[in-house]
Order: C-alpha cells, then sequence, then structure tokens
C-alpha cells in the first residue's frame, strides 16, 4: 500500500489512517520541465476519504489538514516557519519521498463535514518534485590547512539531478591561540585536487601553516 502524509517536521498529519485516507486513482502529476535547475511547481487534486466517530471527529480531521496547508501557505508568502512536505512511500520501497507544499485547500462538497464519513479533494499546490531528505556527510573528518598542503578536500558523490544546499561545519582546532577572521569557500566541480592547485598564488607571496 502507497504511504502518504503531511509533515512540518513536528506535526504530522497521516493520510493513511484510519480516519483519513487517499483513495485509489491518486497519481501524482509531473512538472513540465522548463528549467532543469528549477523546475516549476505543480497543482494535482487527492481524492480523499475523512470519517469519524461523530462530526465532530470528522471536522477535527479537517481542521489538521487546513491548518498544515495554512503553515505553507505562510511559508511561501513571508519566508518564515517550518516548511510543509507531502511525503510518500510507494509501495514495495524502503524510501520515502517528500515535496514542499506552496499552499492547497480542502474542498469538500456542501454541508459533507457534517456527516461522519464524506469524500473530498485536498487541492495541493507543491514543488514540482520529489527528493530525498535524508542528508548525507560527503567528507568526514577532513583536515584543511592554511596553505598550499590540505587547503582542500574531496567530497564523496553527489547523486540526482537537481541543485541541493549544502551545510558545512568548521571547527577550530589551533585552538584559541590561533584566530580566524576570513574564511574563503569555493567549489570545483571540474577538477580534482590533485589536478588542480586550489590555493591562492603571487610572485611575492608566501605561505606557512600556522602552529
Amino acid at each position: 500500500m502507497n504511504e502518504f502524509a503531511l509533515t512540518d517536521g513536528t506535526t504530522t498529519v497521516d493520510l493513511n489512517s484510519g480516519n483519513v485516507r487517499v483513495l485509489e486513482g491518486y497519481r501524482p502529476r509531473a512538472a513540465t520541465i522548463m528549467d532543469p535547475l528549477r523546475p516549476p511547481s505543480v497543482e494535482e487534486t487527492i481524492p480523499l476519504l475523512v470519517s469519524g466517530t461523530s462530526t465532530a471527529a470528522v471536522q477535527a480531521e479537517a481542521a489538521g489538514i487546513d491548518r498544515m496547508l495554512h503553515k505553507a501557505r505562510q511559508r511561501a508568502v513571508t519566508g518564515h516557519g517550518p516548511r510543509v512536505f507531502f511525503t510518500a512511500r510507494w509501495q514495495g520501497e524502503s524510501s520515502t519521498w517528500r515535496s514542499e507544499v506552496l499552499g492547497g485547500a480542502l474542498e469538500p462538497a456542501a454541508g459533507q463535514l457534517w456527516r461522519q464519513k464524506t469524500e473530498t479533494d485536498l487541492t495541493l499546490s507543491r514543488e514540482g518534485f520529489f527528493e530525498d531528505g535524508t542528508e548525507r556527510q560527503l567528507a568526514a573528518g577532513a583536515n584543511i590547512q592554511n596553505g598550499e598542503a590540505g587547503n582542500s578536500a574531496l567530497l564523496g558523490t553527489v547523486e540526482g539531478v537537481l541543485p541541493a544546499p549544502l551545510r558545512v561545519r568548521l571547527t577550530n582546532t589551533s585552538g584559541v591561540g590561533v584566530a580566524w577572521r576570513h574564511i574563503y569557500l569555493a567549489n570545483n566541480a571540474f577538477h580534482a585536487p590533485t589536478t588542480f592547485a586550489p590555493f591562492l598564488a603571487g610572485g611575492a607571496l608566501s605561505w606557512s601553516q600556522p602552529s
């Protein structure tokens, strides 16, 4: 069975629970790729069955979905607040994929939320791609030195075809006696450190490794 959910990293609305279920027939829409570096967003409709032991329970389930969509709209407009993702794990797969939600609406028919079981449409505006949300370490414990010898790190293979953010954490192992004021960071995807000298060169420039 395919598994779907809405999550902001703290709260998760399960769309395969006993009270909310994605109905058969949902197929994710694919974006029309114009710019491979930034696929456009897509809008799609997901049929849901919302049920409960009372009309109040049905309305509470709908309110939980609405709150998640409000967070997504707030993030898209202001840039603040948690990111909301529509997650999917397809039958037979171990990985969970996610697509950031930009907005949406729950669209029940008139009077349907006053029943204990109702079919409704969840309209989502989301990014036009699914991604694996697992952060991976590319360089473990690389020792960077100021100077020609060792001022670069070789990263591991990055899989995928979409741009992705890179998080860099630097630790000063020289102690408080060495104060670092200017740190320059660049990347080079065309050469390895063995075939490219990644340091500033000049006729009057000399390097010295800090003690």
